[in-house]
């Protein structure tokens, strides 16, 4: 009996341990789902506040760090996304969108240096994020950092993605007389050609086929 003691009771901690784990997670799901209609009436303070306390519940769900620092930074407290977001980003390593909104924060608050070694980072643990690149690149031109727009507009044409976007921001960097200039002129004029193609195509395949409807229908003897 006294060996199976210690078993017995390690046995009831277990089970309830996990059964406290269930009961804390459904109270997070009851608080996020109040969060979120805090969310949705911009009541960003108490969406933010109701998150926080659905943090500690579940520790491990990614989604209620997430929407109370996007809370946070919709209540324009940057500071607190930042620190946050550092810490979220080093528990959920794969998940960029924390230093997404990191960038963001930074932004936000002016601090544009910082920003931009932010979304650096992000671009080297995913180099295939074409689309943010160019998102970002259009942000750096307006912050006044064209070269380092330049550098991820000409990465793009190297990788071959984005292209019509990443001449458009070399050719307003660069001007229209630069040979991006010249061959987005061209790339446009072939696309233009490829579509009139495409409608002629188009076009003939439906007379052939109203033809051969109409060539089906029995006709009608007039005499």
């Amino acid at each position: 009996m006294r060996t199976y003691l210690p078993v017995m009771l390690a046995l009831s901690l277990i089970l309830t341990s996990c059964a406290t784990g269930v009961i804390d997670q459904r109270r997070a799901e009851e608080i996020a789902i109040q969060a979120s209609l805090a969310f949705q009436n911009q009541d960003y303070q108490e969406a933010s506040l109701l998150y926080a306390q659905a943090v500690p519940l579940d520790p491990k769900n990614a989604s209620y760090q997430y929407n109370e620092q996007l809370a946070l930074y919709q209540n324009k407290a940057y500071e607190q996304v930042i620190q946050q977001s550092e810490n979220s980003f080093e528990a959920f390593p794969t998940h960029l969108e924390f230093l997404f909104l990191q960038a963001k924060a930074y932004s936000s608050n002016k601090q544009y240096d910082v920003a931009i070694l932010t979304y650096e980072k992000i671009f080297t643990l995913n180099p295939a994020l074409y689309e943010q690149k160019v998102e970002v690149a259009e942000l750096e031109i307006t912050w006044g950092y064209q070269e380092k727009a330049k550098k991820i507009a000409l990465s793009l044409l190297d990788d071959h993605q984005q292209v019509e976007k990443a001449l458009d921001i070399l050719t307003r960097l660069e001007g229209d007389a630069s040979w991006y200039a010249h061959m987005q002129t061209y790339l446009t004029m072939e696309a233009e050609v490829q579509a009139q193609e495409q409608l002629q195509e188009g076009s003939n395949t439906v007379d052939e086929s109203s033809s051969v409807e109409e060539s089906a229908q029995p006709t009608q003897d007039t005499q």
